[in-house]
């Protein structure tokens, strides 16, 4: 049986192992920090939401609040419309009674004038 020997390393590859050993760590915490970002991302993208979330939340309580008021106002201006049209028809007919009984008076006292006159 044959037996197949390791090579030997000359000094000129071990120092070069070596090197490349103590260059490597040197290398791995720069090149593994682009995760720090990835990781980071994330966070800062909800937090953005969070905040336009809490900002549509407090617009639309606002609009909400004013839409309310604009109703409440409405209301009012047709109760009042209300009150006016129906103010109006009750003066509408009491001025036509008032001028009715005008009438009703004039034609009495044209009718007494005349029984006056007559001897």
């Amino acid at each position: 049986m044959a037996r197949h020997a390791t090579r030997r390393s000359s000094s000129r590859e071990l120092l070069r192992g070596e090197l490349r050993l103590q260059m490597a760590p040197r290398r791995r915490l720069p090149s593994r920090l682009w995760w720090v970002p990835l990781l980071l991302t994330p966070l800062v993208l909800l937090a953005i939401g969070y905040r336009l979330q809490a900002e549509h939340q407090a617009e639309l309580t606002l609009l909400r609040s004013e839409n309310q008021q604009l109703r409440d106002s409405l209301a009012q201006q047709a109760m009042d419309l209300q009150v006016g049209t129906a103010t109006e028809r009750q003066l509408t007919q009491r001025n036509a009674a008032l001028l009715a009984q005008i009438e009703r008076l004039t034609t009495e006292l044209a009718f007494f004038r005349r029984q006056n006159q007559k001897p």
